[in-house]
């Protein structure tokens, strides 16, 4: 599998995970006031999650790999580029003033 055919699943299979791993980034950011602290709980939940589902036979030792590829890696890569780009943004507006 090439980088780019794993970017193209990312956005064709993990569009949905990864919309709803920014609305729970975004939730997360109004309680703390930590930026390293919401993709940690979701990094957290998504392998808890994941190992929870293969222990009990929900996925697959087959679909372990398409799972880990195509969920849980875009998931995490969207909170983090997510709050990355705030931090980037809030840096900016500092340096503009």
């Amino acid at each position: 599998m090439t980088l780019s055919q794993l970017i193209i699943g990312w956005f064709y299979y993990g569009i949905v995970f990864m919309g709803l791993s920014i609305l729970a980034t975004f939730l997360l950011n109004k309680v703390t006031s930590k930026r390293w602290l919401p993709p940690l709980i979701i990094n957290a939940v998504s392998i808890l999650l994941l190992l929870g589902l293969a222990a009990k036979g929900l996925v697959p030792s087959n679909q372990q790999a398409y799972a880990l590829y195509f969920i849980y890696m875009p998931v995490v890569a969207a909170s983090v580029l997510y709050n990355g780009s705030l931090v980037a943004m809030d840096r900016i507006r500092i340096f503009m003033k």
